[in-house]
């Protein structure tokens, strides 16, 4: 996978990470928040010999442009769509984690004849509030710069309890950047968080409403031991839908297409060919 940019018709920079055989379907891969294209390496692998595969960072992740405001859910929407009509040209699968997913909601309930199939990887119109709560006071309360890689692990480590190795080393990677003063600080905008919760709730009720216009097949994948999809809101998701399957990965959490990649990739080839 290499990493590109794409000049937006207003000078904004969108950087994207392109591979696989052009030859082939179009696939495109969406990342959740204060994550970036990156997020995905363990499970490329899995789709590189049979799609032309691209993986935008949205505004205020990665190396794509940040705005002088915030970040809402329609300024993802343009950017991609714009993104899809310029680069991708194509119509394509579509594969969206997390914040990503809810961008793929929009798109495919606005837009009709620009996706084949579509994978939505724990997430929902809805935000189970436990969850949402979880991620923004896990963020909000994370110190602004580290001294080292080693500081900001032993964080991760005590403060944040994460376990995993794989999971930390790819915090480390691509999560977090050493800026000119040397310090250790987030390679996405932090801005992207300053969303209100009445902005939320105004997010949820147009996706609600969206997923209802989806006409083409669409696969829920859900974290086993997900804190921000719960089964209620998974299976709520599935009715809403058309043309829905559902499948729950049993020991995963919200990250659960790293954490079972392999699993994942199973599924989500099986669904595009079946």
């Amino acid at each position: 996978m290499k990493e590109k940019t794409y000049t937006k018709t207003n000078g904004q920079i969108i950087t994207y990470l392109h591979g696989g055989d052009e030859n082939k379907p179009a696939l495109m891969f969406l990342h959740g928040i204060t994550a970036r294209a990156e997020f995905f390496n363990d499970i490329f692998c899995y789709f590189e010999n049979d799609y032309n595969i691209f993986a935008p960072d949205f505004a205020g992740h990665g190396n794509s442009y940040r705005r002088i405001d915030y970040y809402f859910l329609e300024d993802f929407l343009q950017d991609t769509m714009e993104f899809i009509r310029n680069v991708v040209k194509n119509k394509l699968y579509i594969i969206g984690y997390s914040m990503g997913g809810r961008v793929g909601m929009a798109i495919t309930g606005e837009n009709k004849d620009i996706c084949k199939k579509f994978v939505i990887v724990d997430v929902a119109p809805d935000i189970d509030p436990i969850g949402l709560d979880m991620l923004i006071k896990t963020h909000l309360e994370t110190p602004e710069y580290f001294d080292s890689y080693n500081e900001l692990e032993n964080y991760l480590r005590t403060k944040r309890g994460i376990k995993d190795d794989k999971v930390i080393k790819k915090q480390l990677n691509f999560y977090w950047k050493k800026n000119e003063q040397g310090k250790i600080t987030t390679i996405y905008d932090k801005k992207v968080w300053d969303v209100s919760l009445e902005k939320i709730g105004r997010d949820c009720e147009f996706l609600n409403k969206a997923v209802k216009n989806i006409d083409i097949p669409v696969l829920i994948i859900r974290g086993g031991d997900s804190p921000v999809l719960n089964k209620d809101d998974a299976l709520k998701l599935k009715n809403n839908l058309k043309n829905a399957k559902l499948i729950e990965i049993p020991d995963t959490t919200h990250a659960v297409i790293t954490e079972k990649a392999d699993m994942c990739a199973d599924c989500i080839k099986n669904f595009f060919n079946g």
